[in-house]
């Protein structure tokens, strides 16, 4: 349709329909398909928190990786011009 096709405004008040709610995922009421988790089951956390301590550690210190010198110097030249 283009701009000239356009319908005239109509006369009246306007008449609101209900949004349809079923699969819409912003919702706080439990729809068909929902699984039946207690807050119980949900609060147990990462299955990280399963593993020894030191295998933890481990994977913490792997996620830091050391920059590179000269990038860490440009960093430190940049926030430094800004004060």
């Amino acid at each position: 349709m283009s701009a000239e096709e356009n319908q005239e405004l109509k006369e009246g008040e306007g008449v609101l329909t209900p949004a349809e709610t079923e699969g819409d995922t912003n919702t706080d009421e439990l729809r068909s398909g929902d699984a039946d988790v207690s807050p119980k089951e949900r609060g147990r956390g990462s299955w990280t928190t399963s593993l020894p301590k030191g295998i933890r550690e481990s994977m913490k210190s792997n996620r830091r990786v050391k920059l590179p010198r000269a990038y860490e110097d440009r960093l430190r030249r940049y926030f430094e011009s800004l004060e």
